[in-house]
């Protein structure tokens, strides 16, 4: 049973230690950091080989981003994982320093929060209904 369970142990670790791939959270975490910072620094967030790096970014972490099925659920996995959530609030304050996070609380505190509460609309205008005789019907002459 110890023969069985060591081998169980080792066979990851041989593998990771000879593809040299570190797990896929790590790897996530560090392409993740890699792009957001790319992010931030571009000038023009619609510039097509922005979309180009990022991919190869992805590949450089062992991840086929051509497959966007295996990237949303990578996405989907990672999504409110705290480690990775801390990683991405560094590379924020890391790549985009000060002058972003003064940006960023400029923007929050600018917009009004959400609610759920309906709103009604008052308007002063009074509206007069006219009702043309000819469009009456003849009961409703009578």
């Amino acid at each position: 049973m110890k023969k069985l369970l060591t081998g169980l142990i080792l066979i990851p670790v041989a593998l990771i230690g000879c593809t040299g791939q570190k797990p896929e959270k790590d790897r996530f975490i560090n392409a993740t950091k890699d792009i957001t910072c790319l992010v931030l620094k571009a000038t023009d967030l619609f510039d097509p080989a922005l979309e180009k790096k990022s991919k190869d970014i992805f590949k450089d972490y062992g991840f086929n981003p051509e497959d966007d099925k295996e990237m949303q659920t990578l996405a989907d996995k990672y999504k409110d994982d705290a480690d990775v959530k801390t990683a991405v609030e560094g590379a924020v304050k890391e790549c985009g320093g000060a002058d972003l996070t003064k940006k960023l609380e400029g923007l929050t505190d600018a917009v009004a929060p959400v609610t759920d509460e309906k709103t009604e609309v008052k308007t002063d205008a009074k509206t007069e209904v006219k009702t043309d005789e000819a469009a009456k019907t003849p009961a409703a002459k009578k």
